[in-house]
């Protein structure tokens, strides 16, 4: 089992949620229930895998030991966003709060755009897919990231901020563009793989620092766990970055 085959898992799902619009709401009425048994801390912590600024701070460093993919991980993220954007906006589907109102119980801050798809499980599936193609990893590594596909999945179901039907849609897409992605490998001169790899880091770093003016509004222990990830990832990688030597050119 890999995110790959995870994913087609999720289309069959997909549309049986799409057919059957009330039996997408029944189901998500049962995760949501479910899911009350255990803190809702531990959901806010699971979903931040499925933020964007989380992920693209798990997958940069990687391009600091392998130039040629540096490239590929900034155009494959950029993709998954705009599509996830582009059907946002065609959808307009509200989020469960807006239809069942006191039925669900929402763990955390309601996003002000639409449900369909979901961007945190399109986000996670990205990583999963990409890291499952691009190194040869052992089973019980690929289970553990197909596990945590669904584990941010379900997490945006207990929070009460998404339906199934967005993110089985969202896992399946993320993984096979996260799978796109690790295949490729472009050529990039040292000197812009450097600079381009620096403002990534400076980007990582501001969000860490954004996150970090969050702490003292919420002080859910989720916000400590992404403001340390981000800033300690980003300042890694630029230490990594600045500390490589430059390439001397060949000789005329």
């Amino acid at each position: 089992m890999s995110p790959r085959h995870l994913a087609l898992l999720m289309l069959p799902l997909a549309l049986l949620f799409t057919w059957q619009p009330e039996l997408n709401t029944q189901a998500f009425l049962w995760a949501h229930t479910v899911s009350r048994g255990l803190p809702a801390g531990l959901w806010r912590v699971l979903t931040l895998f499925g933020d964007w600024i989380t992920v693209v701070a798990l997958l940069f460093p990687i391009a600091y030991h392998h130039r040629e993919r540096l490239l590929p991980l900034v155009f494959g993220s950029t993709g998954v966003i705009l599509l996830t954007v582009l059907l946002k906006a065609l959808w307009a589907e509200p989020r469960p709060p807006l239809v069942l109102g006191p039925l669900v119980q929402l763990l955390d801050r309601l996003p002000g755009n639409a449900s369909f798809p979901s961007g945190h499980a399109m986000a996670v599936s990205y990583l999963a897919g990409w890291y499952a193609s691009a190194f040869t990893l052992p089973l019980w590594a690929r289970l553990g990231l197909c596990l945590l596909m669904m584990a941010v999945a379900w997490s945006r179901l207990a929070i009460g901020v998404h339906w199934p039907v967005d993110v089985c849609v969202g896992l399946a897409a993320g993984a096979w563009i996260g799978h796109w992605a690790a295949l490729q490998a472009w050529p990039l001169r040292f000197d812009l793989w450097r600079r381009l790899l620096g403002l990534l880091v400076l980007v990582l770093v501001v969000a860490g620092c954004v996150h970090l003016s969050w702490l003292w509004q919420t002080a859910h222990a989720a916000d400590f766990v992404r403001f340390g990830l981000i800033l300690t990832l980003g300042l890694a990688t630029g230490w990594g970055v600045y500390r490589t030597p430059a390439m001397k050119s060949p000789p005329g």
